[in-house]
């Protein structure tokens, strides 16, 4: 984006907030992927979900929630509503993040985004309220993510992703790290 006059300001408040609306995305993945190894409910689960995309995981999601025997209608439905929204902040996400922006003729800065063979432009306005709006709708859907997953899976299927990673750190521990780790968790210190 070009700076010219009052703009070095705006625009690096822009791209701060824009910096918040990627990592609030960031962290809507990595929930999408804890939730997908929770519904598998094994700790090779956290194998399958690894480095997938946040469609692929939505799409595996919603696969395993139609035949899952601990997800009910509500929470089916629940859950449904959960990832359009997550699906709708991450176009807004992708727009902001991937759209080229530019300065219109009022001044107004503006993102330019292209579709798949499609060679117009859509052109839609960057301002701080709507990453602002997007970002805290990333952060509350990661919250909502996490308060389905509580509300509907048992405690040992929401830490299977993390299980595979804490066995190969204990692997990589010496016997005397080993047990002082042992010892710290005794005496109730970690």
């Amino acid at each position: 984006m070009e700076e010219t006059g009052n703009e070095p300001e705006l625009a690096h408040k822009l791209r701060e907030a824009l910096g918040h609306v990627v990592q609030a995305a960031a962290n809507v993945e990595s929930d999408l992927r804890t939730v997908t190894a929770a519904l598998l409910e094994t700790k090779y689960g956290a194998v399958v979900v690894a480095g997938q995309s946040a469609n692929w995981l939505i799409e595996t999601i919603q696969a395993l929630i139609k035949v899952h025997d601990r997800v009910d209608d509500q929470k089916r439905d629940e859950l449904k509503g959960v990832l359009t929204r997550i699906k709708q902040a991450f176009e807004e996400r992708n727009r902001l993040a991937h759209g080229v922006w530019g300065t219109g003729v009022d001044g107004a800065i503006m993102s330019h985004t292209s579709k798949l063979r499609r060679i117009d432009w859509q052109q839609s306005p960057v301002t701080l309220d709507s990453m602002n709006t997007t970002a805290s709708e990333l952060l509350n859907l990661s919250s909502g993510l996490y308060a389905w997953m509580f509300g509907t899976l048992p405690p040992e299927a929401i830490t299977t992703e993390a299980q595979l990673r804490w066995e190969a750190y204990v692997r990589s521990l010496s016997p005397e790290e080993l047990a002082t780790l042992a010892e710290r968790r005794q005496h109730g210190t970690t």
